[in-house]
């Protein structure tokens, strides 16, 4: 049974350990009663505590001084919950020192066992049947007695709950003033569970005030594993159990109607468990609040609100008007550092190979620098999960002055297609609020950035491998004659993976797409510059290096062929075949690309990763 008792001078109720049947008149006459009509020596009730969850001593009836323990020993509760009849147990089992025998029944309701009965007889008495089944029969007519008290207590409880709650939402909403909201949270706190040890986890916004007993919330990613962070992420209600130290803390969100505002904390010591029942009452406790403190704060930033709506209204009207990536960030930085006052700006976007490089919109810091080191993790997270990063302080460090950090990631169907870094000297400089108006701003921002790349990401489509991001056979096609007219020489590469069907019949299809891509990056790595290169068909990739010497192709082809078998995972090889033409040779597209195959067949039958030439003459 849930142990609250009505306050009249709050109009609540109040957490109260001792339980109702602690102070129940009624009860003692009961057992009294039960006592004279078994003809025992004495009756112990022992009742489920939910907190400690342990069989308790709630009362005892005897005529002489029997003082037994105070918790039931498992063991007995668990052939108690296994036999659901009478056993007989050592009374020293139930009080130290005593020789006799005590017989044992459980209460059960709906198969739950909420208490038990324990009947003390006589040294050396031992009931006949027909006894142990009136002790059956009386322990029956006290369990119906119970369940009708404790639905009654559990009715009364439930309207104090209802009455309670809707006396503490008037209390929380007759104030515009966090702080006044917050300082309700706490006392009515207290005046429930008033041996629990509370805190406030709040933003660095509310931890000037020295009368609350508010601690910093901080969720970055050194902190995200923490259960305060956790519950102020995820909205739920999180438990951590500390059985060493005998102490359970609660952390319930103030979750409002449009975001999460802070976090409850609730230490409760010397307990086992927080009942299912508590915590969601604790839970609506805290949802209440948040409520409360989400009108409060809403109230106090409605100016700031419509400032920030004429801000973006402005920043999209102008972004309407650009046409070229380049004035994109360009009004995007100035934009930037005017509404937020930001010491330094970067404009990354991602190059060729899938790394981050620094747009020549950037401020001098990022133009003169590049990337700092201390922005690697943070970067990463953005990268991992597309989402924006605030940092309140960020720490300082000899190479790294700036304490507040914002990244802001610009992600079109689910792919980062830029990013922009503020910095500041301050720690804490960029509110909670102007992020949010940051990011979306940057939505906005990157709705203009898209519709610009969308046009050349199509052309580019056009001619492109979807998988390899190599060129298209159609277009290395047309490339390679153009060069064939007009150069004086050049290398034709061909490269087949070794034993492909092997590999994609031992690790799957997925995997062998993973190769030809890990493929396919070295090769546009290395090429970079010095030709283009094409998926020539299924696993087979071709590449064309326009007037390079037959020395030049050789030696392209040999460091490929390495670096194929060193950085691929898992590891494969390639077999390659390679072709010079000089402008004084018979050729042709098709005789260049027959001589070449030829040559990858000779490597193919020769043993395998190796490379093979063919001289035109």
């Amino acid at each position: 049974m849930k142990p609250y008792i009505f306050n009249h001078n709050r109009h609540s109720f109040v957490h109260d350990q001792s339980g109702y049947y602690h102070k129940s008149e009624s009860l003692d006459i009961i057992l009294n009663q039960l006592k004279l009509l078994c003809k025992v020596e004495a009756v112990a009730l022992f009742l489920y505590d939910s907190w400690t969850d342990r069989y308790k001593l709630t009362k005892i009836v005897c005529e002489t001084s029997i003082l037994p323990v105070q918790s039931l020993d498992q063991q007995i509760v668990n052939r108690l919950n296994q036999y659901q009849g009478i056993i007989t147990e050592p009374a020293s089992s139930i009080v130290k020192g005593r020789t006799s025998s005590v017989h044992c029944v459980g209460l059960f309701n709906q198969g739950f066992m909420h208490g038990v009965l324990v009947f003390f007889q006589p040294t050396n008495y031992q009931p006949s049947d027909k006894q142990k089944q009136l002790l059956l029969k009386q322990a029956d007519n006290l369990n119906q007695i119970l369940i009708e008290l404790s639905n009654t207590y559990h009715a009364i409880e439930q309207a104090n709950k209802y009455e309670f709650i809707y006396n503490v939402t008037q209390e929380f909403h007759s104030s515009m003033n966090p702080k006044d909201v917050l300082s309700e949270i706490i006392n009515t706190i207290a005046s429930i569970y008033p041996k629990f040890k509370c805190y406030l986890f709040l933003s660095k916004d509310f931890q000037g005030d020295q009368d609350l007993p508010v601690r910093e919330l901080i969720y970055n990613e050194q902190y995200a594993d923490k259960a305060s962070v956790q519950a102020f992420l995820t909205g739920e209600v999180k438990v951590v159990v500390k059985s060493r130290e005998s102490k359970i803390t609660l952390y319930a969100p103030l979750n409002g109607k449009q975001g999460i505002y802070g976090v409850l904390q609730l230490t409760a010591y010397d307990v086992e468990q927080i009942p299912n029942e508590d915590i969601e009452f604790i839970q609506i406790l805290a949802n209440t609040g948040g409520n409360a403190l989400e009108n409060a704060q809403l109230y106090q930033q409605s100016n700031q609100f419509i400032q920030d709506l004429q801000l973006i209204n402005s920043f999209v009207h102008e972004l309407n008007k650009l046409k070229r990536l380049s004035d994109v960030a360009s009004f995007m930085k100035n934009q930037f550092i005017q509404s937020f006052s930001a010491d330094e700006l970067g404009f990354l976007q991602f190059n060729s190979i899938g790394n981050f490089e620094v747009n020549t919109e950037s401020t001098r810091f990022f133009l003169e620098q590049g990337i700092p080191c201390e922005l690697t993790e943070p970067l990463h997270e953005v990268s991992k999960t597309t989402e924006p990063i605030f940092i309140g302080d960020v720490g300082q460090t000899a190479d790294f002055s700036f304490r507040s950090v914002v990244l802001l990631p610009m992600v079109q169907s689910n792919q980062i297609i830029g990013l922009v870094i503020l910095l500041h000297k301050n720690p804490y400089y960029f509110s909670f609020d102007q992020f949010k108006l940051m990011k979306s701003l940057i939505q906005h921002a990157t709705l203009a950035f898209s519709n610009i790349i969308l046009k050349e990401q199509l052309e580019k489509a056009v001619i492109t491998d979807y998988l390899t991001k190599l060129f298209s056979r159609k277009y290395l096609d047309e490339k390679c004659s153009e060069h064939l007219r007009r150069d004086h020489e050049g290398v034709f590469i061909l490269i087949d993976l070794d034993d492909f069907k092997k590999v994609n019949d031992s690790y799957g299809h997925d995997v062998g797409d993973t190769i030809l891509i890990q493929v396919s990056n070295v090769i546009r790595r290395e090429i970079d510059g010095k030709g283009f290169a094409a998926r020539w068909g299924g696993e087979e990739l071709a590449i064309y290096l326009p007037t390079a010497t037959y020395e030049q192709g050789e030696h392209f082809a040999e460091r490929l062929r390495h670096l194929i078998e060193h950085t691929t995972e898992p590891s494969v090889t390639a077999s390659i075949g390679v072709t010079h033409w000089k402008e004084s040779m018979d050729i042709s597209l098709i005789k260049l690309f027959d001589k070449t195959d030829q040559a990858l067949y000779q490597a193919k039958r020769a043993g395998k990763n190796q490379l093979q030439y063919s001289i035109l003459s």
